[in-house]
């Protein structure tokens, strides 16, 4: 009878067991640890602008060109030096003829540009490399004289060739002056006699003149300063 009532009350213990777990929400199978959501933090990034690209320069004057360089986002700088060897010409009144970085290239600060000018009366040399001109100097060529006068082109006046242009500052080599005409023989000259308009004593009169010779017709001449009678005196 012992054994009867405390199998009842194990039960019964067991049956309260079981229902205090299912006042708390479900039987102990149920009951799982719970974990937090994790969260992941990345490292924010600063995108880094591309370096500028180098300007379209040739034949813009320069004073536009170093405008144009100074408005370039980063620290660049200028230099002007000449296209021609010779040429001791300021800035004001010339022209970009080429630069150390080609058109479109992309140029990273910090970073110097030089800028090859030339006068704007006198076309810019040809055959030059522009980019490597800075190693070597030496290549650039004198100043133009077409005209051969022995001045640079651009330091003639404006009325010393009517000819100049940009493409041909000094115009083509000036011919040389035509000879004078051949000098009348005496069977063109009218009139063979003596002409009184104007007397020469002697030959020597008529040298010291500048008129000698004198030919038949012309003023001064005379027979008896024609020894040989060819029409020709004080030959």
């Amino acid at each position: 009878m012992s054994r009867t009532r405390r199998n009842l009350t194990i039960s019964a213990c067991a049956v309260g067991l079981a229902g205090a777990l299912a006042s708390c929400g479900g039987s102990t199978a149920d009951q799982s640890p719970t974990t937090a959501p994790t969260t992941s933090t990345q490292p924010a990034t600063t995108s880094v602008p591309p370096p500028p690209t180098m300007p379209s320069l040739v034949g813009t004057s320069t004073s536009q060109a170093q405008q144009a360089l100074a408005a370039l986002p980063g620290e660049f700088t200028s230099e002007v030096v000449a296209a021609y060897a010779d040429d001791v010409t300021g800035i004001a009144g010339t022209l970009v003829c080429g630069t150390n970085f080609p058109a479109g290239a992309s140029i990273s600060p910090p970073a110097t540009i030089t800028l090859y000018v030339s006068p704007n009366a006198v076309a810019c040399p040809t055959g030059l490399d522009y980019p490597s001109l800075s190693a070597n100097l030496n290549l650039r060529p004198t100043l133009p004289d077409r005209d051969g006068d022995g001045d640079p082109d651009h330091v003639d006046p404006a009325p010393d060739d009517s000819q100049r242009t940009l493409a041909q500052p000094d115009g083509p080599p000036k011919p040389p002056p035509p000879p004078p005409p051949p000098a009348p023989t005496p069977e063109e000259k009218s009139g063979g006699g003596d002409s009184s308009s104007t007397y020469y004593p002697n030959c020597t009169a008529a040298r010291k003149a500048g008129a000698a010779p004198l030919y038949a017709g012309e003023p001064g001449y005379r027979s008896g300063l024609d020894r040989d009678h060819d029409g020709v005196a004080c030959e």
